[in-house]
């Protein structure tokens, strides 16, 4: 499929080992361009990527293309010992996390992941007429052999790495996963290099603006192994989720005390809160720790360190972290100055939707800083920051309507706006509106202007 080519993705740094060995081969606890994702491997599956290096190596092989690398291969139990007595699995069911080189260290914001989401949708409807006749005759005959655990696999009309959708079985915020039947080489989950078609499920997951890519496969495509493959797949996409929600919640009471110290003035205690936190990968430590070196609070100033920590936390997907390195780019205050990282970073924490980024970049599409100038994207996103009642943005907005840049122009819509930032005591705009009041009360505006 065109989005499997598109949107391979994932980095998974795994800790693995036997369950006789000191090793946990059960704990998946990886790292994604700087964030640390960990989980349970699901029911009755175990990893290989550590405890088997060779078999894992040979896999891998088999298992990605040039923009993506498998990074962690789990496979059930009767699989895994076999891999202990020097056997590779035939059971012909196994499960993968992947990352793609490209998203390695992107953050992908919402919107872009239900952009993504979108054309998981669509590429549901992509099936032939008669490809679809095919699966749905497959399926009303495999449906009277349930009982059977094997059924031998139906030949679709498939040339070898053609895939056909079945359809979706996740579609939430955070994850969508669908179903396929693919005709591949068999050589990943045996000796043979035969062609082999198969059941594969493949779900997207946003993790804290990390996007990983879990796939669980099986070898034969019986309804049974369709629903086999979307509960293990479900299961394990549950996992990810839930566990990385509680992790948050954890981080936040812990930082608690750093914050309490912090703002009782005890700065002492408050970094010695802050940076065990932080490096572990806290982004509200890493944050805070950021701005202590920034300003000198608590601790010697310095710039250097402070956009060490503050580039953690905005790797991480921070958007405060986000847009303080923007700006600190834009002025070259601890880094070489640098519009077009400005305007990445400042980008970032505006799809987040941080105000007063949006309101930057507002700026930046204005003043061509760093980006083509766009006084019509300038409007977007002023108008974007001006719904969050940011006072600035709102006096920006005004006068775009005033003027006529980037939207039409709109003396009433101006007025409007410039009273919205006039009543939240924006100086500029309280200057403005009082202006206006001077103008027709001297009869040089007319009131329905």
């Amino acid at each position: 499929m065109k989005l499997r080519a598109t949107f391979l993705f994932f980095l998974l740094l795994l800790k693995a080992s036997i369950v006789a060995a000191t090793v946990n081969d059960k704990n998946i606890a990886v790292s994604v361009g700087g964030v640390t994702i960990s989980a349970r491997t699901p029911t009755g599956f175990y990893k290989t990527s550590d405890t088997y290096p060779a078999y894992f190596s040979s896999a891998e092989k088999y298992a990605t293309g040039k923009e993506g690398k498998l990074l962690s291969l789990l496979v059930p139990e009767k699989d895994y010992l076999r891999l202990k007595n020097n056997q590779n699995p035939n059971s012909g069911r196994y499960m993968t996390l992947k990352v793609s080189k490209f998203l390695i260290n992107e953050y992908v914001t919402e919107r872009h992941f239900d952009e993504l989401k979108a054309l998981v949708r669509k590429e549901q409807y992509t099936a032939t007429n008669d490809l679809s006749s095919d699966i749905n005759k497959e399926l009303n005959r495999i449906s009277r052999n349930l009982e059977s655990d094997y059924n031998h696999p139906y030949k679709l009309n498939l040339k070898l790495g053609e895939t056909t959708p079945l359809g979706l079985f996740i579609d939430e915020t955070n994850a969508i996963g669908s179903t396929n039947i693919a005709q591949i080489k068999g050589k990943i989950y045996s000796d043979s290099d035969s062609e082999l078609t198969k059941v594969a499920t493949t779900s997207f997951v946003l993790v804290r603006g990390r996007l990983i890519y879990v796939s669980v496969y099986s070898a034969f495509n019986t309804l049974k192994d369709i629903i086999w493959a979307e509960a293990k797949s479900k299961e394990l996409v549950g996992l990810i989720l839930n566990n990385n929600q509680v992790k948050e919640f954890v981080n936040a009471r812990e930082e608690q005390k750093g914050v309490n110290a912090y703002n009782s003035g005890d700065y002492a205690t408050a970094l010695k809160e802050f940076k065990p936190l932080a490096e572990k990968g806290n982004l509200k430590a890493q944050l805070s720790l950021g701005l202590m070196y920034q300003y000198g609070t608590g601790v010697t100033k310095d710039s250097e360190k402070a956009i060490v920590w503050l580039l953690k936390a905005a790797e991480g997907g921070d958007k405060i972290a986000q847009s303080w390195l923007g700006i600190q780019y834009m002025s070259g205050n601890g880094v070489p100055l640098d519009n077009q990282k400005a305007f990445k970073w400042i980008s970032r924490a505006a799809e987040q939707g941080h105000a007063g980024s949006q309101d930057m970049l507002g700026i930046m599409y204005e003043s061509g800083k760093g980006v083509d100038k766009d006084y019509k994207k300038s409007f977007e996103w002023r108008k974007r920051a001006a719904m969050q009642n940011d006072p600035q943005a709102q006096f920006s907005l005004g006068i775009m309507y005033q003027l006529g840049q980037g939207v039409k122009k709109d003396l009433k819509e101006a007025v409007k706006w410039l009273k919205k930032s006039a009543g939240l005591g924006y100086p500029d705009a309280i200057k403005y509106i009082n202006a206006i009041k001077q103008f027709k009360k001297s009869g040089i505006l007319n009131k329905k202007q």
